[in-house]
């Protein structure tokens, strides 16, 4: 019978000497990992104590030099109290005066006679629009009549009253400002 050989797969004296040395290198790979990480970890730690003991210690001169929290100073001075050093005003039954603020106020509409139409632009689906200038200042604008059913006893229709909404609140380069809303009996100026 044949005696059993050696297998040449077999790990040798050699190979175990390797892979002892290999394994040797990755604990000490994994040691200096693991001490640099607690390294940076008890870095990290002493960073944050600092910045919280150098923000306390703000937030402490901060208290110290302010005092007690701002208030809201008081505008208007109490009806019984008054400075010493101003002299008495002539005291008036009615009150304090209030301020008032002159501005524009609802008038008259302007007339769409004010307009002189220099051509039309386009039709569109609540008007017609025509480029006009103000006689006034000399400006040229875009005027807008708006169609109105001439049986329709309700006035202006919704539709037309939405669209002045639109062009009041609308703020862009492309779309022109509207300035103003304009009437008049007589459009036949514009209607040209």
């Amino acid at each position: 019978m044949a005696s059993k050989g050696k297998s040449r797969w077999a790990d040798s004296e050699e190979d175990a000497a390797l892979e002892a040395k290999l394994k040797q290198e990755k604990e000490e790979k994994k040691r200096l990992k693991a001490e640099k990480a607690l390294k940076a970890e008890a870095e990290r730690v002493a960073r944050a104590a600092e910045a919280a003991r150098q923000q306390q210690q703000g937030n402490n001169e901060d208290e110290q030099a302010a005092g007690p929290p701002a208030k809201r100073r008081k505008l208007t001075p109490e009806r019984d109290s008054r400075p010493s050093n101003v002299a008495p005003a002539v005291e008036s039954t009615e009150g304090t005066k209030l301020l008032r603020f002159e501005g524009g106020s609802f008038g008259k509409a302007r007339s769409v006679e004010n307009y002189d139409k220099l051509n039309d632009i386009e039709e569109g689906a609540y008007g017609w629009v025509a480029r006009a200038k103000e006689l006034a200042t000399g400006k040229v604008v875009a005027l807008k009549r708006l169609k109105i059913e001439p049986t329709d006893r309700n006035g202006l229709p919704v539709t037309g009253l939405r669209e002045i909404q639109i062009l009041k609140d609308c703020q862009h380069r492309n779309v022109v400002k509207m300035q103003e809303v304009v009437v008049g009996e007589d459009t036949s100026k514009i209607e040209k």
